[in-house]
């Protein structure tokens, strides 16, 4: 992109990054198609998670914490989608790291409802110690639950799309090493984003589902991955 700010105005240079993210939405939307399994299970898995959250099959009443979280996924799952098609694979990453976060406060509520209580009912200081990220893994490990994202992965994401270190590029992923600023349509990148952000999104819809006892919502996802699996 030509350089703009010494010679342009603000409002400029932004309506010249919009114009380059159109151009990148427009190439990433032609990739997209060598992926569309996992399209069809990311938007299936979003429209499971929009439902619980606007309560459109009917409200269940109570306090609509579940709902709200579900809420909470489905808006780091779209936001996850819009970044990869604009090309910043970084930031999608770390939506779906918030998502993980997310995913395994939800495998901890399986092992045992009352952790769903305790969380609810805690202090803001006793939630951010005994429910932090590490500390929901280790109780998900005691209770012999299913880690939804590992302490590895956990790491790698943060390293990668949100922790700043010495060695940090902005979105470095193609074959000639050279990390992009801005919008900037990567294969690898696009590729290894949407695994993550397919795989994630399909626990914590899942998840969801079964808690509120949707059982056509959660058979209809098994069966969606179970086709694709086959393909």
């Amino acid at each position: 992109m030509e350089k703009l700010m010494a010679t342009n105005a603000g409002t400029r240079f932004l309506q010249k990054l919009g114009e380059v993210h159109e151009e990148v939405n427009a190439a990433s939307t032609a990739q997209l198609k060598n992926h569309a399994g996992a399209l069809e299970s990311i938007g299936r898995c979003l429209g499971v998670l929009y439902n619980i959250s606007t309560c459109a099959n009917g409200c269940r009443g109570g306090d609509h914490t579940l709902q709200y979280l579900s809420g909470r996924a489905f808006n780091l799952g779209y936001t996850s989608y819009a970044l990869i098609r604009m090309g910043y694979y970084d930031e999608a990453l770390n939506q779906v790291r918030s998502m993980g976060e997310l995913a395994n406060l939800q495998s901890l509520f399986f092992c045992n409802l009352k952790y769903f209580e305790d969380w609810k009912s805690a202090s803001k200081k006793e939630r951010l110690n005994r429910f932090s990220p590490a500390a929901v893994r280790k109780l998900i490990e005691d209770e012999g639950g299913v880690l939804i994202m590992d302490s590895s992965t956990y790491s790698h994401l943060c390293e990668l799309s949100t922790h700043v270190t010495p060695d940090t590029v902005p979105n470095l992923h193609s074959d000639d090493k050279r990390p992009r600023v801005g919008g900037f349509q990567q294969p690898d990148g696009l590729k290894m984003a949407v695994e993550v952000l397919e795989t994630t999104l399909f626990c914590v819809a899942t998840g969801f589902a079964k808690f509120l006892g949707d059982e056509s919502e959660f058979e209809h996802l098994t069966e969606l991955v179970e086709k694709g699996s086959e393909t």
